[in-house]
Order: C-alpha cells, then sequence, then structure tokens
C-alpha cells in the first residue's frame, strides 16, 4: 500500500521513535461542543468532563454518562447533571436530547447496542458528534510499540475485528473486548437507526489506515422513528443507574427513563 508522502518504512521508523505521540493523529480542529446555545447534549463516556466544560461554556445545557465513578466524581466540578451508566443502557427517554457526543467509547463497548442507544434518545433532527478508532490505531500499536503487551494488545483487537467482521462474533472472554471500527459497519448501524452520515472528517492515516475517524450524525425526520421503542424508552434492562444530582438537576431528572 503506497503513501503519498511518505514511504512506509520512513513512517514506521517515525512512528517508532514517538510511539506514545498521538497527537499527529488527533483532529484538533474538530469541535465535539459545536451546537446551539440551549441544546440539551448527551456526553456518553463523559470522562475528565473537558467536553461539559465546553457546552457550559457556549450555554449548552450538558448530561454526562460514564460508566467510571472516578471519572463522574472529577466530572463533578463541571456542576452538570451526571449518571453512571453503560453506554448500551443510557437512561433517557426517547428523543430527549438535542444533542450526542461520544468519543472513541465505542471500540471498548457493544458496538450496535451503544449506537441504537444513542439514536433512540436524539431528537429527529439532533446531531451526534461521534469519534472511533480505526484499524491504524492497532496497526501502529503492533509495529511500533515497545512492550510486548501493547503490541499483543494491538494484535489481539485487528484479529478480534476482522474475527467480528466475518461471523459477527467476538474473540472468547479478554480476547474479544476491543474492536475497531470501519465505515462499511458504521454505515450499516446507521440506516438501521435513522442516523445520516452528515460528515466525515479522516485523520492522518497509519500506512494507509484510518487512525482516528470522526463522524457528524444527523437523526432523521421520520413520522414512524425505527430507532424509538413504542414506549420511548431503552431496549436494554440490564443497567445500573446511580445519579449524581447537581443544581440543574431538573434538567436531567425530567428525561429519565428509570433511577
Amino acid at each position: 500500500m503506497e503513501l503519498t508522502s511518505k514511504s512506509d518504512t520512513e513512517v514506521l521508523s517515525q512512528a517508532r521513535s514517538d510511539v506514545a505521540g498521538w497527537r499527529g493523529y488527533v483532529l484538533d480542529n474538530y469541535d465535539f461542543a459545536e451546537f446551539q446555545a440551549a441544546d440539551i447534549v448527551l456526553d456518553v463516556g463523559c470522562g475528565d468532563g473537558r467536553v461539559l466544560e465546553e457546552l457550559g461554556r457556549k450555554e449548552c445545557r450538558p448530561i454526562g454518562i460514564d460508566v467510571n465513578w472516578e471519572c463522574l466524581t472529577n466530572s463533578r466540578a463541571h456542576k452538570v447533571p451526571l449518571l453512571q451508566s453503560e453506554a448500551e443502557f443510557i437512561p433517557l427517554r426517547g428523543s430527549s436530547v438535542d444533542g450526542v457526543v461520544c468519543k472513541v467509547v465505542i471500540p471498548y463497548v457493544h458496538e450496535q447496542r451503544a449506537l441504537q442507544e444513542i439514536a433512540r434518545v436524539l431528537k429527529p433532527g439532533g446531531l451526534a458528534r461521534l469519534c472511533y478508532h480505526g484499524a491504524g490505531y492497532y496497526l501502529r500499536y503492533l509495529l511500533c510499540d515497545r512492550s510486548w503487551k501493547v503490541r499483543f494488545y494491538g494484535l489481539r483487537t485487528l484479529v478480534n475485528s476482522w474475527c467480528y467482521a466475518f461471523s459477527g462474533r467476538r474473540l472468547p472472554g479478554f480476547m474479544g473486548d476491543t474492536l475497531f471500527q470501519s465505515r462499511r459497519r458504521l454505515t450499516k448501524y446507521y440506516d438501521g437507526n435513522s442516523l445520516k452520515l452528515q460528515q466525515e472528517y479522516l485523520s492522518p492515516s497509519f500506512l494507509g489506515f484510518p487512525v482516528f475517524i470522526y463522524h457528524s450524525l444527523v437523526k432523521a425526520r421520520l413520522s414512524n422513528d425505527s430507532a424509538t421503542t413504542r414506549e420511548g424508552v431503552s431496549r436494554n434492562t440490564k443497567g445500573v443507574v446511580t445519579v449524581i444530582p447537581d443544581k440543574h438537576f431538573e434538567t436531567c431528572s425530567s428525561l429519565l427513563t428509570r433511577t
């Protein structure tokens, strides 16, 4: 596979000398917080709350969810409603938020269920801004990292993703805990959940394979919303929800399906 600017050997050499530096692959000009003032925006996998803070500065009404309790407690300083829940079990009513942000969470969860939930809670005409890992992310680990454990992680993720793409099944146990995303598989999920790809941004590739994939999506305006159940609540019922209230909790509590 040929590269336009550098040979494969040059790319590998540079990556090995700076294996921990991913900044060259990140699109700094992609604004995850580009929403209208007063929009209710859900950050799926809010982490340390940086996007929540930016949404607040733009006068949006952010809500954060994360499965990690430590991340949520660290995010309390941003003074927004926070929920402890998995991406596959978003505890909000259907068609209840104007926007969704999800930064590289999908590789580590059940991708189809998580995207179904994102589509379900998003209002028709609502905007989602998502980032995924492509094959190049894990190929770089495999070929360039100095740690054999990290290289093995890259290898098993690539093998697991290829196995999943061809058979629909993951590798057993921890071997199957991570997937890279592909345009073909994502398009299938979008089509099945009334999501339309508005714009795609690709970061610089590694050996011709995408490293980060940035998608802006719009939920279709349909009279029969195929991404929402008849009751307008989550199809999935196994998620445990813990709520961290704050002074803006009323914004969030009216949207909850259960507490």
